[in-house]
């Protein structure tokens, strides 16, 4: 599977919020990216 999109941060009217890292190089806790997807591309290696 290969897929293109953006890193996000997610914030609602309600002041709930949804952070992850906006880079691809950072390690350890809170590390984690979360994606919009606006290309998936699923690949048969057969």
């Amino acid at each position: 599977m290969e897929f293109k999109g953006k890193l996000v941060k997610v914030l609602a009217v309600d002041g709930w919020r949804w952070s992850s890292s906006l880079t691809r190089n950072d390690t350890g806790g809170h590390s984690c990216e979360l994606v919009w997807v606006d290309e998936l591309n699923i690949i048969n290696y057969d």
